[in-house]
């Protein structure tokens, strides 16, 4: 196993992808799963594009695969992978706001988060159903339990 300082930016994405889908995918078992990613290539072509496209369809199918093998499903997942511009699929800004503001919180240090970006999570908080925090290894849950973002993220 490679240590984090010798792998790539891809393959370190690539582990965070399989974290994030696996117990998604195993929920959704007899589902058609549609998963979009965003296009993030520098200098993006049709055939980068395309070959990003297939890496990930690998990615998922290996994670399929894995799933099946520890027994958690009886057949292959049912998918299809799009990479997709940030501008054809309407969501990624969604997402990607909602990321900021979590973002912002989290490297706000020794009380320096702009009140504005308090406040943005103040608003949307409630509607979080959970923040994994995979380095530190603590799951919040907004919902169950109002998150102080005073107090939970700066000890």
């Amino acid at each position: 196993m490679k240590t984090k300082g010798t792998r790539s930016k891809e393959e370190i994405y690539d582990d965070m992808v399989k974290s994030l889908l696996k117990d998604r995918l195993i929920k959704r078992k007899r589902d058609y799963n549609k998963i979009y990613f965003e296009q993030n290539l520098s200098n993006p072509t049709e055939f980068r594009i395309s070959a990003r496209q297939k890496q990930l369809q690998s990615l998922v199918e290996s994670l399929s695969k894995e799933i099946m093998r520890n027994g958690l499903i009886s057949k292959n997942l049912q998918y299809e992978i799009s990479v997709q511009n940030k501008k054809a699929q309407s969501l990624f800004t969604i997402v990607d706001f909602m990321n900021h503001i979590v973002l912002k919180i989290y490297e706000g240090k020794e009380g320096k988060v702009e009140r504005f970006m308090k406040e943005n999570y103040r608003l949307v908080g409630p509607k979080i159903g959970c923040i994994h925090d995979i380095a530190c290894g603590i799951f919040n849950k907004p919902r169950k339990k109002e998150i102080d973002v005073d107090s939970t993220f700066f000890e």
